[in-house]
């Protein structure tokens, strides 16, 4: 008999979270919840990580309880670790430098095979496992495939890392150096043809349009959790502005 028992529990968004270990050797990350709303939204993260499942050997299944009108997700436990995503885009370049490169080619090879483009709608460090030299991609609640708008979740990824640096870096040397570090990322999504064209003129504009004008359909009006839409409108001018003038 299979040996269960409860490591961790919390509950965010009516949805209660734990892991459960079956044996010494496998474990689970397991989401459950009594309502409707927050069932669609489980039900979405198990689209998501089905979808995933084709480019990173994973276990999940969602499992529902019509009797007692009970849902569960269970998503095979990934070994690794997160690393500290507040630190911002210089302390992380390398980092969000490697899970762009990792991400874009599993956009290039599901647009390959089915001419559309996934949408994980919170691509952030705060979302990605590292296990040496290994990546994998968590959270995927807002999953959907896209006809047009590549690499939006690059460009979230590399604006939520510049955000955690534009509000506390004040010092002229650091901000230089955060400056350096967006256009060496913007530079390399764009020659590299990784981002749409949508975005290439005020692309931190054009990324918070998008999800503004998305923000029901594709994040249930969570958007407020989003680095990205926190940035100033007078800030978002100056960015894109230097962002403008200093590629070529």
């Amino acid at each position: 008999m299979k040996n269960k028992f409860l490591f961790k529990n919390c509950i965010n968004n009516n949805v209660a979270v734990f892991i459960q270990f079956e044996n010494q050797n496998k474990a689970y990350i397991t989401k459950s919840t009594f309502f409707k709303d927050s069932y669609d939204e489980l039900k979405n993260e198990y689209n998501g990580f089905k979808w995933y499942s084709k480019y990173r050997d994973i276990s999940v299944s969602l499992l529902k309880n019509h009797k007692f009108n009970h849902y569960q997700l269970k998503i095979e436990y990934i070994k690794g670790s997160k690393i500290k995503y507040k630190l911002g885009l210089v302390n992380n370049y390398e980092r969000v430098l490697s899970s762009i490169k990792y991400y874009n080619s599993i956009i290039e090879t599901e647009y390959a095979l089915t001419k559309k483009y996934p949408l994980h709608g919170d691509f952030s460090l705060d979302n990605i496992i590292f296990n040496k030299n290994n990546i994998s991609i968590i959270d995927w609640q807002h999953f959907t495939l896209l006809d047009s708008y590549r690499g939006f979740d690059i460009l979230n990824l590399i604006f939520e890392q510049f955000y955690f640096d534009y509000y506390k870096s004040r010092l002229f040397f650091k901000r230089k150096k955060m400056y350096l570090k967006l256009l060496a990322l913007i530079k390399y999504t764009f020659s590299h043809t990784m981002i749409d064209n949508y975005f290439f003129a005020s692309p931190l504009m054009k990324t918070r349009m998008f999800i503004n004008s998305n923000k029901e359909k594709i994040w249930n009006n969570q958007t407020h959790k989003l680095p990205v839409i926190k940035f100033t409108n007078k800030d978002v001018s100056f960015i894109d502005n230097y962002i403008n003038l200093n590629i070529k």
